[in-house]
């Protein structure tokens, strides 16, 4: 985040969302996300095998595993299940991997040509691999959310100089602790964070939108 705008200035990019917590963003997101163990196994069959009750057998397997292993650290809940095989034609060195259903073989086909521009269907298929998510649905957590904005202007926390490229400049000091939704400010100044500093230049300003993420504009 300290350096967004300058990146922004490099790339022509107009506007930058620094989200609330972003220094944290990526953690936030494992302790929301539902407790979830993949497995795979790798399985060569080829066209004259392909039968889903095989497929069917190996994947029973999988899946009991990964729910056995997934009970162990989650006590007894309840478990959703989704499965995919990793398929290719005879003869590739690439796959592709499409969920496991009754449509599998023609949902390979139609990804294979959205992905590569061609499918080969009279090509004989081969699966090398299984996979499988086993997941624990919770309730979701909703994010901060404020209703109303607020017209008032943010008192800096202070004042201080910065080196830009063009020069030394007077920079307003705002914790970001004190902004609120409606907030705006133009630069330059510092907005300082439990999680992260965010510098804004002279030509970029910034508002504060309801999640409290802040949204900066290049002027």
């Amino acid at each position: 985040s300290l350096h967004c705008c300058e990146l922004a200035d490099e790339l022509a990019i107009d506007k930058i969302v620094v989200p609330n917590r972003a220094g944290i963003l990526s953690a936030q997101g494992m302790v929301m996300a539902d407790p979830t163990l993949d497995g795979s196994r790798a399985l060569f069959i080829d066209d004259g095998a392909l039968h889903p009750e095989l497929l069917d057998r190996h994947f029973s397997i999988l899946v009991e595993e990964k729910k056995k292993e997934l009970a162990q650290l989650c006590g007894p809940v309840d478990f959703t299940v989704t499965q995919f095989v990793d398929m290719r034609y005879q003869g590739q060195s690439y796959e592709l991997s499409v969920p496991y259903d009754a449509h599998f073989i023609e949902n390979f086909h139609k990804l294979h040509e959205h992905s590569f521009g061609y499918a080969l269907t009279d090509c004989p298929l081969e699966v090398v691999a299984i996979r499988c998510s086993v997941t624990v649905p919770r309730a979701k957590q909703h994010l901060p959310f404020a209703e109303s904005a607020t017209s008032s202007l943010p008192e800096p926390f202070m004042k201080t100089f910065v080196l830009f490229s063009d020069g030394k400049k007077s920079a307003d000091v705002f914790l970001r602790s004190d902004l609120r939704y409606g907030h705006a400010l133009s630069g330059p100044a510092i907005i300082s964070d439990n999680y992260t500093t965010i510098l804004l230049p002279a030509h970029f300003s910034l508002t504060v939108d309801p999640f409290l993420n802040l949204i900066i504009w290049r002027k």
